[in-house]
């Protein structure tokens, strides 16, 4: 590995390791084959394939990468960046002496067969090492053959910068890798016959070959920098390819948002892929370090300054808000407040916590009787008729951009008596009014927002002087990010929240050109979690009248595909807001004054 190491500093291409380490590993076989007391028939099992693949495989790298003069691979690439001012000592010891140190640890085999006394004439002594020779050559044909296509592939100059999905390469995203591991199986079986009382430690090579190259320093190093290089193209890859094992593209079998669809799935396996999901959305927020963070959210802030009001609000009507407001019966509170609730104790109702939330909602916006109240995104009425019941002399006003919430609301205060609130149909994009109110509140209707700047400009100008804007929103203790349908993986995107977004706790911060942050809270994502398993378990407890009403609104053919879908929708919510505890996804609250 020295000598490989000051190849590559004399050539200023660290990237000759790669053509090393099958050489490396060959010379340590060869290495035990000497010193061993084994005959010659085993060693010779072993050494011909090894060597037949390491000479492969270097002169295959040598060829395509070395001798052309080509750029750096863009893995040693970024290593030179990290590595500063030591780049040659920290490539030295961090890739030439590691890399040495796991040849030494694939090198079973070649201690096994250093000590066996293999006996051809005996067919029994046949079956392992026939076999391992079998998958060897599957292996080393595999693996050249989808190296050639690739090459040719991207030897066609049309095809530059464009992704390989031909061949090999449209079973498995890395037939190179997978057939890798095979070659290294059959290596690591070939010695199983040799009756050595720990002949099976020669398993621990295709093992560790198979961690290396599935998690480590193969394929996810080839997936990041697919990813950077061509984007969306490599994530509609990801999605209808398996990684590793060949498998056939997804599209030409039932894929599974159709089995979804027809309720064929368990729900705790629908919970485990949610978390899948979860943990993945986590992986891709997070950027290398803390300065590449906050440029990464400040970014974001600019996009967000630079947007409309609010986008695709007629999807977001389309997608849940126009449903018959007789399904969110069976499925929500008495209250009908489609929002966390606060569940303080354990023994805390369903039906409790919605007064709950709403109690600490008028509390935290210091909120009193008398007042002229805008209610902004009022859902079915929740806040509005909850003000109107329990302050009596307050004039309330909400706005919603659903036909069917506002005749919801409009019924439930007739019902009760109720003549101090009104109900408007709008636009955020476009809402405006003449009157000035005390105070605004807005329960989860800003996550369907995007540019606060001029929304809180706008929004300023309907309070009085001395008026106050209270806010209660779901986040993200730390990422904002949007809601975009990027690949089936963005579900929640793409059937309930088209145009919306993750706030992160502290992004309003940015947004204070008009508003003057006076208090924050955060609560807990566990009471949310439990808001989200309640109406999860209202739809089960009255999944008839519920498909029912889906069946009249979607069609009788798409029934349960929808119900389906609300499911998941609840299933989602709950996991995404008990994940790690709580503590992770949140309820913000804030209080802003006018500026």
């Amino acid at each position: 590995m020295t000598l490989m190491w000051f190849w590559g500093k004399s050539r200023n291409n660290y990237a000759v390791i790669d053509v090393g380490w099958g050489l490396v590993i060959a010379g340590i076989g060869s290495v035990f084959a000497a010193l061993g007391s084994g005959n010659v028939y085993a060693k010779l099992a072993i050494l011909i394939p090894v060597w037949i693949w390491a000479i492969r495989l270097s002169g295959f790298l040598y060829w395509t990468r070395i001798r052309t003069g080509d750029a750096e691979d863009k893995r040693y690439s970024d290593f030179r960046k990290d590595y500063g001012v030591h780049v040659h000592r920290k490539f030295f010891t961090n890739v030439f002496l590691l890399q040495g140190f796991l040849a030494l640890l694939l090198s079973g085999p070649f201690v096994i067969a250093s000590e066996w006394e293999w006996n051809p004439s005996s067919p029994s002594e046949f079956l392992f090492p026939v076999l391992g020779w079998i998958l060897f050559l599957i292996g080393v044909s595999g693996e050249g053959l989808a190296d050639k296509q690739l090459h040719s592939f991207l030897s066609i100059p049309a095809n530059k910068g464009k992704l390989c999905n031909v061949g090999l390469w449209k079973y498995t995203r890395h037939p190179n890798y997978f057939f890798e591991w095979v070659i290294w199986l059959g290596i690591g079986i070939i010695p199983l016959s040799s009756g050595v009382n720990y002949a099976l430690v020669s398993l621990f090579s295709p093992l560790i070959m198979f961690v290396l190259l599935r998690f480590v320093s193969g394929v996810p190093f080839a997936e990041k920098y697919s990813l950077l290089s061509k984007g969306d193209v490599f994530r509609e890859y990801q999605q209808a390819t398996n990684a590793f094992f060949p498998w056939f593209p997804k599209e030409n079998f039932l894929n599974i948002n159709s089995l979804l669809e027809k309720d064929l799935f368990p729900d705790w396996l629908i919970r485990i892929r949610i978390r899948q999901l979860l943990a993945m959305r986590l992986k891709q927020e997070t950027k290398a370090g803390a300065e590449k963070q906050l440029a990464h959210k400040l970014n974001y802030v600019k996009e967000l300054k630079n947007s409309p009001i609010a986008v695709h609000t007629r999807d977001a009507n389309e997608q849940h808000y126009e449903v018959p407001s007789e399904f969110f019966t069976y499925v929500m509170g008495p209250r009908m407040k489609y929002s966390s609730g606060y569940w303080p104790t354990a023994e805390t109702s369903f039906s409790e916590s919605e007064e709950a939330m709403l109690a600490l909602t008028m509390e935290r916006a210091e909120l009193k009787d008398g007042m002229k109240v805008l209610d902004l995104g009022c859902g079915w009425g929740s806040v509005s008729l909850y003000i109107a019941e329990k302050f009596p002399k307050c004039k309330v006003t909400g706005v919603s951009n659903s036909r069917t919430q506002k005749e919801f609301i409009e019924a439930r205060a007739k019902e009760s008596g109720l003549k101090n609130i009104t109900i408007l149909t709008q636009d955020m994009n476009v809402f405006t009014t003449k009157e000035k109110f005390d105070r605004i509140i807005s329960v989860e209707m800003l996550e369907h927002m995007k540019n606060y700047e001029l929304l809180f400009e706008r929004l300023s100008k309907f309070l009085v002087n001395d008026g106050k804007f209270f806010v209660h929103i779901f986040t993200h203790k730390t990422f904002a990010y949007p809601f975009e349908v990027v690949d089936e993986t963005d579900w929640m995107a793409k059937y309930f929240f088209t145009g919306g977004q993750m706030p992160s706790d502290d992004l309003f911060l940015y947004f204070q050109k008009d508003f003057v942050i006076e208090n924050h809270w955060v609560v807990n994502g566990s009471n949310y979690a439990k808001t989200s398993e309640a109406w999860y378990e209202n739809l089960l407890k009255n999944k008839e009248k519920v498909i029912k009403i889906l069946g009249n609104t979607y069609g009788e053919k798409n029934k349960t595909k929808w119900f389906v879908y609300w499911k998941v929708f609840f299933l989602a919510c709950a996991e995404l807001w008990a994940y790690r505890n709580g503590e992770e996804w949140l309820v913000s609250h804030y209080l802003f004054r006018k500026r």
